[in-house]
């Protein structure tokens, strides 16, 4: 009788996302990860039916994971607000540092199998991001309409953060001044 290993899908996630960015290169293989967790790879593929969804779950677990740390930050109301965004920057260059700019590395291969997958995804963090953000100025003790400009200029921040700190620019300088344009 074969021994059938039970794994959890975040076991797999969470191997998946260690050997993806140990790896030099941005492709990943099946195999190996079934390897590493011991189960075979068809197993593997009971749970993830492709590459494809296994690297999107993935990037989707780890962006998780740094969505719920600038959560807490946003929550910290003894810093201002300019340190709380501050502070989100940085949680976000160092938790993309910490994975190896592993969104960088499987994005090229998402985006050459399905176009939208890549566009989705980005959309997905964005908008997570940006109703953290909403929620927090939502939290603050200011009047109405600036708190509705500040809502208003919420999208155009993230998507600026987003894409000065995914493309890797190392942009201190430019993301302060971002959030002093968005504090005006």
């Amino acid at each position: 009788m074969a021994n059938h290993k039970k794994v959890s899908k975040d076991e797999i996630l969470n191997i998946s996302e260690k050997i993806i960015c140990s790896s030099k290169e941005s492709s990943i293989e099946m195999r190996k990860i079934a390897k590493e967790l011991g189960i075979a790879v068809g197993t593997l593929y009971n749970y993830y039916p492709s590459q494809e969804a296994l690297i999107t779950e993935v990037l989707k677990n780890s962006w998780n994971n740094t969505i719920l740390k600038i959560h807490i930050c946003l929550l910290d109301s003894e810093c201002s607000f300019k340190n709380r965004l501050l502070s989100l920057l940085k949680i976000i260059e160092l938790d993309i540092n910490k994975r190896n700019y592993l969104g960088q590395k499987t994005m090229k291969l998402l985006f050459s199998v399905n176009k939208n997958i890549s566009f989705n995804f980005f959309d997905e963090i964005k908008s997570k991001l940006s109703n953290e953000i909403k929620e927090s100025i939502n939290n603050l003790n200011i009047n109405s309409s600036r708190k509705e400009i500040l809502i208003l200029r919420t999208d155009w921040l993230t998507s600026c953060i987003l894409t000065s700190i995914i493309t890797r620019n190392k942009c201190d300088k430019l993301n302060n001044e971002i959030i002093e344009f968005f504090l005006r």
